[in-house]
């Protein structure tokens, strides 16, 4: 009887431990979404050229891909972090007036700390037409990053007859 309520009394005693690693996840969930709508704002202000092309408001986006970020978009084409970080440099101001970015149903598949994966719509209009895609990213836990999050992959996918090539409101 002893040895039952000794061991009762252990597994009682894990139970907050266990409350605080649910907290945790809780936390690092909540910074996973809000980092998805941070840098997407930042990303909208950059290519409308609506915040200064200063290496201060760049870090914004580059500071937040993880150094083995890897991006996979629509068209199959691979990129790592150094080459994506160039090409947003380079974007600055790239969009016509009226370019705007909505970020749409983030959900959460899977939470690990430090590891989470999610995905979400992401739809850019632009001259009176929309273009949008499905993105799946795994983003890490990191403080030392914008956010408190790094970008590790991204794949994106066209949503059906939202393409470039195919997009209209």
């Amino acid at each position: 009887m002893n040895a039952l309520i000794a061991g009762v009394l252990l597994l009682a005693s894990l139970l907050p431990i266990g409350e605080a690693v649910a907290d945790e996840a809780a936390d690092f969930e909540q910074r996973c979404h809000m980092e998805i709508a941070r840098l997407h704002v930042t990303i909208e202000a950059w290519m409308a050229g609506s915040i200064p092309d200063t290496d201060e408001a760049y870090a914004s986006f580059s500071e937040a891909m993880a150094d083995d970020f890897e991006i996979i978009a629509p068209s199959g084409k691979r990129s790592n972090q150094k080459q994506i970080i160039a090409a947003f440099r380079a974007a600055h101001g790239s969009r016509t007036a009226g370019f705007s970015i909505a970020i749409r149903n983030i959900r959460t598949r899977m939470v690990s700390p430090p590891l989470a994966l999610l995905t979400y719509e992401e739809w850019q209009y632009e001259g009176g037409q929309a273009s949008a895609r499905f993105s799946s990213v795994l983003l890490r836990d990191d403080p030392a990053r914008p956010g408190g999050v790094a970008w590790v992959h991204l794949q994106e996918t066209w949503l059906p007859g939202l393409s470039p090539a195919d997009r209209s409101l």
